[in-house]
């Protein structure tokens, strides 16, 4: 193949046009203070008079984000309207409150969807932002902005990716493993070009990445085979905003049929710590 371009980013861009999946990066906004309905990490949620609110052993759980589906726009997964919320309780030994034993269980945390937006009621709950026991640091409104997300080298079916595009790009049908026939700084650089795409990695839908590998077990990435949120680590001028273990990042997953019939009551919550 002629072509100016190195090996390395003959690869990247040829896996970004096999993986280029749709997704909706979630960006801090630092500037605007967010309302009771609005998108954003942290702070007092919004709720309705006639619903209960989510508790874990009689204590209210902190909101750790809040999505405006009125500000998603051409998506074929998340709904159009209405409110969707992520807590996570703060009085548990579970680390924010998952539990790696049944990450499918929602104890520790919740996932609550709101059809439709109402006059919301007065909530006095613990601020995630103010608790101990917390990876966020800080409340703040969130702009929905479509994008592009791409497979990452974490992923569990990258290896397959890997070796379609180097048999087609460099007619090279036994490559071997990945980390093979790379050097350190190819990798590298096809891992910075993969992962932070979009960046900082807050997003609804799209490819997941993963610091660490999948966490999920086979027949649970098959079941929970969508990403429904995800949360990185970021750090802001004045210190840290998320910060889940050092560095990691923190998805939530949903089988695909349950998220298009609106069904929030089977969702796996998992991070990684680096």
């Amino acid at each position: 193949m002629t072509t100016n371009l190195s090996r390395v980013e003959q690869f990247i861009n040829e896996v970004k046009q096999l993986t280029a999946k749709p997704c909706f990066s979630l960006v801090p906004d630092f500037d605007n203070k967010p309302g009771i309905t609005d998108s954003k990490l942290g702070g007092l949620p919004y709720w309705p008079a006639d619903l209960p609110y989510p508790e874990n052993d009689g204590v209210k759980m902190s909101l750790l984000a809040q999505i405006n589906c009125n500000d998603i726009k051409e998506s074929e997964l998340l709904p159009h309207q209405g409110m969707l919320q992520f807590f996570i309780a703060t009085n548990t030994s579970n680390i924010y409150g998952i539990d790696f034993s049944h990450p499918d269980k929602q104890v520790g945390f919740r996932v609550v969807y709101h059809p439709s937006i109402e006059t919301p009621i007065d909530i006095e709950a613990p601020r995630l932002e103010e608790c101990e026991n917390s990876p966020l640091r800080l409340e703040v409104a969130i702009n929905i902005e479509p994008a592009l997300s791409f497979i990452n080298i974490n992923e569990s079916k990258f290896n397959i990716i890997f070796k379609t595009v180097v048999a087609k790009l460099f007619q090279n049908k036994e490559p071997g493993e990945f980390f093979d026939y790379f050097n350190n700084e190819e990798m590298c650089t096809i891992e910075q070009a993969l992962m932070f795409s979009p960046t900082p990695g807050h997003q609804l839908t799209g490819w997941p990445k993963f610091t660490e590998g999948d966490p999920r077990k086979q027949e649970q990435q098959e079941q929970f085979n969508t990403l429904l949120l995800q949360l990185g680590s970021q750090f802001t001028d004045d210190g840290e905003l998320l910060m889940w273990g050092d560095m990691g990042i923190a998805q939530f997953f949903i089988p695909e049929e349950n998220l298009k019939s609106l069904d929030f009551s089977k969702v796996y919550y998992t991070f990684t710590t680096s």
